[in-house]
């Protein structure tokens, strides 16, 4: 896909116009071959800060359908969120910097084609499914669809690369925090 089909695929012109969750979940829900360096460019003129709350945001709602009782998948989806939004605040002046945009490309590719989350029917038959589906599914179960039991076990071999926290988003967060707690008064 050339850089001229990623835009129309995430339903955008220009960079600027990637500002919106569903950007994101267009760009990270699919199974489309990228240019790594079109995905680049696309970030690199992004700002981080606001793509990590559209990340946020993301992530919030499909959390939101993680099955009861998988703490652990809730914990890595935690994780990896975690991991994203410091890659992307961490020091690159403007732009989001390409050890970002890799890592967000290695948790598309896990999150929409290469995890295997295991949902059994009623009847016994099993499906494999990346954990996109597998979250899909218990979300259209709210809405009276069938139910599955689900065995994330397989899902759960996503490496968390160690990343940099920039200390000025720490202090931001520590004045943030500090804010909260005298509202909270």
């Amino acid at each position: 896909m050339d850089k001229h089909e990623l835009y129309e695929f995430l339903d955008i012109e220009t960079p600027e116009d990637f500002q919106y969750v569903e950007n994101v979940s267009l760009y990270l829900e699919s199974e489309d071959e990228f240019e790594p360096e079109d995905l680049r460019e696309l970030f690199a003129s992004l700002d981080g800060r606001e793509v990590s709350k559209l990340l946020e945001e993301y992530f919030e709602e499909i959390m939101e359908s993680v099955p009861d009782g998988e703490t652990e998948t809730y914990e890595l989806l935690s994780n990896v969120l975690r991991s994203l939004t410091g890659l992307m605040k961490s020091g690159y002046g403007e732009g989001i910097g390409p050890d970002a945009v890799d890592e967000m490309e290695r948790f598309r590719r896990w999150y929409s084609m290469d995890s295997h989350v295991y949902l059994t029917d009623d009847r016994g038959a099993e499906y494999d499914v990346p954990v996109r589906d597998a979250l899909f599914s218990k979300r259209m179960e709210k809405l009276g669809e069938g139910s599955y039991r689900y065995d994330f076990t397989e899902a759960y071999d996503y490496p968390l690369d160690d990343y940099v926290v920039n200390l000025r988003d720490l202090t931001e967060m520590d004045q943030y925090e500090e804010y909260e707690e005298d509202l909270e008064q």
